[in-house]
Order: C-alpha cells, then sequence, then structure tokens
C-alpha cells in the first residue's frame, strides 16, 4: 500500500454474471443468509420493474417494453454499516466500517463459495473491488494543505488486484480519484 496507516472508509466488493431467475436469486440469497446469519441478520426485499425505452427509427416514436419484475434482496446490519445485495444479476457487498484486505478477503470467499454452492453459475461476467480512501489534511497555513508527506508513500497511486484459483483474470482498470474541496482549505479526499 501507499499509506502510512489505514485510511479507508468504505470497501465494496461486486460480482456481476449473466441473469438468471428469481427462482435462483433466492437460492443464492438463502445461502448467503445462512452463511452471514450472525453477521447480517436483518433481510429485506424489494421489486424492481426494468422497462426498456426503444425508438421506432422509421416514426421516431418512443415505445416502452416492460420487463419481468426482479427481486433484489439486502443483507445488513444496519449499526454496522455492512450490506450483501442480491439481485438476478449481480451481488454485492458494502461496508462501511474497513478493518483489513485480510477481513475483506475471508468475506469475498464466503459470498463467491455461496454462489457456486447455490446456483448453477460457472462464470462471472465481472468482478470488482473499490476502496474508497478519507484522509483530512488539516493546517493553518494554506499551502501546507498539498503537503501529503506523513501520509502517502510513493509512489501515490496503486493498483489493487484479486485473484481466486483456476480462474483466469485480468485486471482492466484500476480508479484512483483525487478530490480537492476548495471551499474548506483543510479537507482533501483521495479515493
Amino acid at each position: 500500500m501507499g499509506y502510512n496507516k489505514n485510511y479507508i472508509e468504505t470497501f465494496i466488493f461486486r460480482v456481476d454474471f449473466k441473469k438468471n431467475k428469481n427462482e435462483d436469486t433466492e437460492k443464492i440469497m438463502q445461502e448467503l443468509k445462512s452463511t452471514f446469519q450472525d453477521d447480517l441478520p436483518v433481510l429485506q426485499t424489494r421489486n424492481i420493474k426494468n422497462n426498456t425505452i426503444k425508438i421506432d427509427p422509421k416514426t421516431n416514436v418512443p415505445q416502452m417494453q416492460e420487463q419481468e419484475i426482479e427481486i433484489e434482496y439486502r443483507l445488513t446490519n444496519s449499526s454496522e454499516g455492512e450490506s450483501i445485495v442480491v439481485t438476478n444479476g449481480f451481488v454485492s457487498y458494502e461496508n462501511k466500517v474497513y478493518e483489513s484486505f485480510e477481513k475483506a478477503s475471508e468475506i469475498i470467499e464466503k459470498i463467491i463459495d455461496s454462489i457456486y454452492i447455490s446456483s448453477d453459475i460457472e462464470e462471472f461476467t465481472r468482478v470488482g473491488m473499490r476502496f474508497i480512501n478519507n484522509i483530512m489534511l488539516y493546517s493553518a497555513n494554506k499551502e501546507d494543505v498539498y503537503n501529503w508527506k506523513g501520509y502517502l508513500k510513493d509512489p501515490i497511486l496503486n493498483t489493487y488486484t484479486f485473484f481466486r484459483q483456476n480462474v483466469n483474470s485480468k485486471v482492466t482498470h484500476s480508479m484512483h480519484i483525487l478530490d480537492v474541496d476548495s471551499s474548506k482549505d483543510e479537507n482533501l479526499l483521495y479515493t
């Protein structure tokens, strides 16, 4: 890592797969619910109705085509800021109290294993991780706000990778953003 300490505020993991039936999504959710019953005991559901708007090229008239209603499941522990969302196209995990990559890796492995155990999904179309860092720099001198010594190691940008056994994977991109909030001289946010 390029940091002198852990500044991660939020960790997000998401795995996408080819869309499956609502019944398969429910099986994945039930397996995840069983796996995370102590940590994420609250189950919330909501119906999502996807619509597609197509424009007839001859008449330029838009036509809405209703699609099947999808169910979104959310396992959560609201006091901890941790949740798992399950739909028929992806599973995502978000933790707003990040502790370590080792703990996050254990959770990722449990999620992936739960998907394999409970469904016929053999291939993921996309796997992604996002770390959101919050580094607050305070200084009485405006020029010192841009002094990152003591906060970051060189180089400032790092690429995070995640590999799983027997999976051919490539890192397609790594994104790091430096937001400078000029309204508050003392605050910089690096994600």
